[in-house]
């Protein structure tokens, strides 16, 4: 009985295997009788039971609906006929067939089962069940195929040969993802047209999927939603995936009515937004441009009490990083470890991309040695960010040290490393230097870009080399790279600087003839030019020209014309200039600001000009006083080494702030009623109690802060002794009390919000409260003047 049982199972085994592998071996069955050669190749099919008769089923041609089939027992006479192409057996050993259309392809059926069914590609990550696809050796060939081929019949007809399997299902869809990670867009519309339309395998969602995916890239968002229309009506049941690559080609197009009527849409199929979903959401937003409403997004999504997840604030911090706010990045980062969300080696090199486009190589390295403790291998990417730091800050051997290290950790350099040190080398005038990086990548067989050209063309124009600028643009001519807008107004850049006016008027006509049009930079570097050389009439010529060429000035082409008045000291032109650019909805920033006090040559009109910025600014946090911080703080910098408008807007208030304490006496930079300790901190007595902050000028060399340190309430502090940390975006600094006493209350407010110390170091910035032991250890502190000298000569050092 026992052998009996053992043979059973291991004929139903058998059974199986051929069953798998009949169309890719030549199989012999031994039948009683000696071999029996069946047949077999990729368009055979075998089953049967053990000693009755042999089942060899031979379709005409594979993958089509019109199947024929002969079924012929041992001695060669036709038994049985079937028309459709579905055979399986059952427990029981004996053959059926079955109708291959209501097969489902999710993995529930063990006789036929596949990798990919129902599930396989999720979108997010370009893999296939959270893996990089795998190709097998008929998917590579498909790969090749495909890459090459283009004429869909002609694929069609290639594809209606491959056999009706979930083996071919499987790789298909491989071969499509990795269509979607080398960014090949149009073979992927092929593949999956073909196996909705021409191939008999029932349409599946996955293939809907990629097709919205490849939609939206394209910004062909008719086509994505005309493809969600055709799932429907294949009856497929959308998923998450489906919706959020919906949203995010609406929102890459920026129709945002549109991707809110994908929420809409998700409520009738009962499902509730995810991570997936809004970080879909935010990536098209970002993909838009439209970067507030990104940050609107993330808000609600945190109202709606969805968490974010990793990818959620990667992406965040990169969209802070490529707006130059470093500090929002680092507190998201922080945020993010806090709710225990791991970041990834995509989040570290995200933040290390944000301080690199800073120049704050120091944060950067920091954050460099992070992903390294995280147990995270450098890749080429992590490299090049922590290179770009470096870069940045002006330090080119800085980034070639770097730049040795990923070549000796075995880490690849890629073109855009190479990028990287021609631009770190030309930054600083190592023009030399930047061609020998230049040369470097094409002896090793990387084909330069249009970007790489134009970093070197960049080093050389800061050395006023036209001959060798123009040498530059015939290379790229004979490269078969066409000069794009952005080098070509890197050449009128460099006439306009050399006084070339002729030159640049002639690539000013050679752009509107051609095919790539001025933009507004190039309108903006051309008002600048003439703007400086005093050439008004040619200025405003081109001023007016900008709306029939349906242009709209920005805030630079605004300040670039008034900057020409305001040279001239034309007080009362700059204020028409000023109210034109108001009423036409361009909002100034820190930099009209400063042109526009320029313009001022009395104290009466330094207050006008005051007044109005102060009415008309948006930003409560940099409303008070903002013009006046402004007022005098290039003369006052000059005492205090302190470059006041070499960062972005929000750096302006506070690098400004204590400066114009020497413009103006009363400016409360540093408050009289004040006592100051040497280490930069301030304290205010009243009675018994002792309020405790950082002074105005401490915040200002620290920059944007990020994160304070609080100690606990009822802890004993002493007189110059620490008792807690600000965290900056440039570094962390300890926080000495400078009088003794118990700690009796903490400003909780900057646990969620440490900027107050940069907005309001005096008033809602304060850190700690203390009950003052020894009254008398005030009379070691500093009163305003002299702290105030203190700082004077301290800075004067540096």
């Amino acid at each position: 009985m026992r052998f009996a049982v053992i043979f059973c199972i291991l004929s139903l085994f058998l059974w199986f295997f051929l069953l798998c592998f009949v169309g890719f071996h030549e199989i012999y069955f031994v039948l009683g009788n000696g071999f029996q050669r069946l047949l077999s190749g990729p368009h055979w099919l075998i089953a049967g039971n053990t000693l009755n008769y042999i089942v060899v089923i031979e379709p005409f041609r594979s993958c089509k609906s019109h199947f024929r089939w002969r079924a012929n027992n041992s001695t060669g006479v036709s038994v049985t006929k079937y028309n459709r192409d579905g055979f399986f057996i059952d427990k029981r050993g004996q053959l059926r067939n079955f109708n291959h259309k209501k097969l489902s392809r999710k993995r529930c059926n063990a006789e036929f089962r596949g990798s990919l069914r129902g599930k396989g590609w999720k979108y997010g990550s370009g893999f296939v069940d959270g893996i990089f696809p795998v190709l097998s050796p008929t998917a590579q060939q498909i790969l090749k195929f495909v890459q090459h081929e283009v004429d869909f019949d002609i694929i069609c007809d290639s594809f209606d040969t491959l056999p009706p399997t979930h083996t071919t299902w499987d790789d298909l869809i491989n071969v499509a993802v990795q269509l979607r990670l080398n960014k090949q867009w149009d073979p992927i519309v092929l593949i999956c047209h073909w196996i909705l339309n021409r191939s008999s395998f029932r349409p599946d969602v996955i293939c809907f999927n990629l097709l919205i995916d490849v939609y939206g890239q394209k910004s062909l968002y008719k086509k994505a939603e005309s493809t969600y229309l055709e799932l429907l009506e294949a009856r497929c049941i959308p998923t998450e995936d489906t919706f959020a690559l919906l949203l995010k080609a609406y929102c890459k197009c920026g129709l945002l009515e549109k991707a809110e009527a994908v929420f809409s849409e998700m409520r009738k199929y009962r499902l509730p937004p995810s991570a997936i979903v809004y970080n879909a959401y935010i990536d098209g937003l970002m993909k838009g441009g439209n970067t507030q409403k990104a940050v609107e997004i993330f808000q609600r999504m945190k109202r709606d009490s969805c968490q974010p997840s990793t990818e959620t604030y990667t992406l965040m911090i990169n969209l802070y990083g490529k707006a130059s706010k470093s500090y929002k990045a680092f507190k998201l980062f922080s945020e993010m470890k806090t709710h225990k969300c791991k970041p990834n080696i995509c989040t570290y090199t995200a933040l290390v991309n944000a301080f690199a486009r800073e120049g704050l190589c120091e944060k950067a390295e920091e954050i460099f040695e992070q992903l390294q403790q995280a147990g995270h291998e450098p890749d080429v990417y992590a490299y090049n960010a922590l290179m770009e730091a470096y870069s940045r800050a002006g330090y080119p051997y800085g980034a070639a040290e770097i730049f040795s290290l990923m070549q000796h950790m075995g880490c690849e350099p890629d073109r855009a490393s190479y990028n990287i040190m021609v631009d770190a080398y030309g930054r600083t005038g190592l023009h030399e230097d930047a061609q020998g990086a230049f040369e470097e990548m094409k002896r090793l067989g990387i084909t330069p870009t249009m970007k790489s050209h134009m970093l070197l063309l960049c080093a050389y124009s800061k050395s006023g080399n036209v001959a060798r600028c123009e040498d530059i643009l015939n290379q790229m001519h004979k490269s078969g790279l066409k000069p794009d807008t952005f080098v070509l107004n890197s050449m009128l850049n460099l006439y306009g600087r050399l006084g070339l006016f002729d030159k640049m008027e002639e690539v000013l006509t050679a752009m509107q003839k051609g095919s790539y049009g001025a933009d507004i930079s190039t309108y903006n570097i051309l008002i600048n030019v003439y703007g400086r050389a005093g050439f008004f009439q040619r200025m405003e010529e081109l001023f007016q020209s900008l709306a029939a060429k349906r242009l709209t000035p920005d805030v630079v082409t605004w300040t670039s014309r008034l900057a020409a008045y305001s040279r001239k000291k034309l007080y009362r032109r700059c204020l028409e200039i000023f109210e034109e650019m108001i009423d036409a909805a361009c909002y100034p920033d820190g930099g009209t600001a400063k042109v526009l006090l320029s313009a001022c040559s009395s104290e009466d009109q330094i207050e006008e000009v005051t007044t109005l910025i102060r009415t008309m600014h948006k930003d409560t946090s940099y409303s008070i006083d903002m013009a006046s911080r402004l007022l005098w703080a290039s003369r006052a910098a000059s005492y205090l080494r302190i470059s006041a408008f070499n960062r972005g807007f929000a750096s302006v208030a506070t690098c400004t702030y204590f400066a114009l304490n020497y413009a103006y006496p009363n400016f409360p930079a540093v408050i009289k009623e004040l006592k100051y300790a040497d280490s930069h901190e301030w304290v205010k007595v009243d009675g018994n109690s002792a309020t405790v902050g950082i002074t105005d000028h401490a915040q200002d060399h620290l920059g944007d802060v990020v994160y304070v340190e609080l100690p606990e309430v009822g802890v004993d502090v002493k007189q110059g002794g620490s008792f807690g940390a600000v965290e900056s975006v440039k570094a962390t600094s300890d926080i000495n009390s400078p009088v003794s006493g118990k700690v009796v209350e903490v400003n909780e407010e900057l646990s969620s919000s440490p900027g107050l110390v940069n907005s309001s170091p005096y008033e809602k910035g304060w850190i700690i409260k203390v009950d003052l032991k020894d009254a008398g250890e005030l009379n070691n502190l500093m009163d305003a003047d002299k702290y105030s000298k203190f700082c004077e000569e301290e800075d004067s050092k540096h």
